[in-house]
């Protein structure tokens, strides 16, 4: 099976030599290239970016010294690229997850590397300094291979293996703390196929969470050996498979990508299956239920989609692969009800292609990476901007006051009297939507007990504003 996920990261698998620039490229009104990389400074990125208000940070599969990955920053105009770390085997290699923010800390885990060769755990500083490594990865019940990114709860962090595990190799769930301690297994997927593995096999997505469950899909197992969708609380009971997914060529594992949570709803896109082969959008209920297919892509809209979905604009944006006019992927948009799907954008060698990783919201703008293409021919980070629904900036400072920032439970919201009634949505460093509300008065008060210290984003009026929960 692992030959089969290596297969599809290696459509992509290009030699890279790649140039930072400082200078933005704009390729339309609404696409702007903002980097290219050089070998040196990383190489071929399926990671999704993470901001912390300031500084975009991200990690590449290849490059650096020793050609086995970096993590930089860099700020969202493209200025102050800043290599942080270069992997060299031993402290890890091949990272293909995102990273996580805690506080000034960065965390995260590469596939390979380290002791046992089979990846690590890492934490590293903003600044660079400090790397750590909380885990080195063994074919024992900790868990081999890990693959998605971490998720924080602020008190754990969650991730995947996709292999090993305490029950014959299938993968597993775990959670540590950021310091390092309390490291636990709390669920082994059962490996060997068949009945074995009835329940699902090899999760290799990032997980998602609400107040209840941690959500997840795997890339085998299941009725028909393609996948399913699971939940589990974090303390590893009531684990249940809410789907077990089909491709109609029998191809095994249509590889689905990370869920996004919205209105109740749980949506990705997967990489093979449907009627044309080439993956497709789909939805389902947060219990199993109204388990939908919004989308089958079709090669000239777009194929093989390998990235989250993310909300903007009432709209779900999310890029493909492959497919599009010049066969290097798109980004695309639907609406949530599947509706309106439309092409926005189709990558080339110019501007970049063939991006994994999906999109991240940062003011009005979504940011994202390609793992090939650009000037040097190996991949760029660019910014997407929808015109269509974006509106004058020049008001932003006089028609919102935020206030305190940092803030520690009660925020206050000020628009002037030309602005309200306004909706405000607030989400988290992934874009996820965490909290929404009405603002009904020039001054009025949120409270946010209920959301963990972190970073977070304030939505209103299609401006952003970042604030900071202690």
């Amino acid at each position: 099976m692992l030959f089969l996920t290596q297969n599809f990261r290696n459509l992509w698998a290009f030699i890279f030599v790649i140039n930072v620039l400082f200078s933005p490229t704009l390729f339309s009104q609404t696409f702007t290239k903002i980097i290219d990389f050089e070998q040196i400074n990383g190489s071929r990125s399926h990671s999704k970016l993470i901001s912390d208000g300031t500084y975009f940070y991200g990690i590449t599969l290849l490059g650096g010294e020793h050609d086995k990955g970096v993590i930089f920053k860099i700020k969202e105009d493209g200025s102050d690229y800043i290599k942080l770390h270069d992997f060299d085997g031993t402290n890890g290699y091949k990272p293909y997850n995102s990273l996580t923010l805690v506080g000034t800390e960065l965390f995260g885990v590469t596939f390979q590397g380290g002791l046992n060769d089979n990846g690590v755990l890492f934490k590293l500083n903003t600044d660079g300094t400090g790397f750590t490594k909380l885990i080195d990865f063994s074919v024992d019940n900790n868990g081999k291979l890990p693959q998605s990114s971490l998720l924080f709860d602020g008190t754990y962090l969650y991730g995947t293996t996709y292999s090993g595990g305490s029950n014959t190799g299938g993968g597993s769930i775990y959670k540590i703390k950021p310091d390092g301690t309390d490291y636990t297994l709390i669920h082994s997927f059962v490996g060997g196929g068949g009945n074995y593995s009835i329940n699902g096999s090899q999760p290799q997505n990032d997980l998602l969470i609400d107040e209840d469950y941690l959500y997840g899909v795997t890339f085998s197992g299941g009725e028909n050996e393609d996948g399913t969708i699971y939940r589990i609380k974090t303390d590893g009971s009531d684990f249940e498979k809410l789907h077990d997914f089909i491709d109609t060529f029998d191809h095994q594992n249509v590889s689905s990508s990370g869920l996004l949570l919205h209105e109740g709803f749980l949506y990705s896109n997967t990489f093979l299956g449907i009627e044309n082969e080439n993956g497709f959008i789909y939805r389902i209920k947060t219990d199993g239920s109204q388990y939908e297919i919004l989308h089958d892509f079709d090669v000239t809209m777009g194929a093989k989609p390998a990235g989250e979905l993310v909300f903007h604009e009432e709209f779900l944006y999310g890029t493909t692969g492959a497919g599009g006019t010049y066969s290097g992927g798109i980004i695309f948009k639907i609406k949530p009800d599947g509706t309106e799907f439309s092409k926005v954008f189709d990558f080339t060698t110019e501007p970049g292609y063939g991006p994994r990783a999906g999109l991240i919201k940062f003011g009005n703008s979504l940011y994202g990476l390609t793992t090939s293409g650009g000037n040097y021919g190996h991949g760029t980070i660019y910014k997407y901007d929808d015109e269509t629904l974006s509106i004058d900036s020049s008001v932003k400072d006089n028609k919102v006051k935020i206030y305190p920032n940092p803030v520690q439970n009660q925020l206050f919201i000020e628009l002037s009297s030309n602005y309200f009634p306004a909706e405000f949505i607030i989400y988290d460093q992934l874009g996820r939507k965490v909290m929404i509300g009405q603002i009904e008065t020039i001054r009025q008060s949120v409270n946010l007990s209920s959301l963990k210290a972190g970073i977070y984003f304030i939505e209103i009026e299609k401006e952003t504003y970042k604030i900071i929960k202690k």
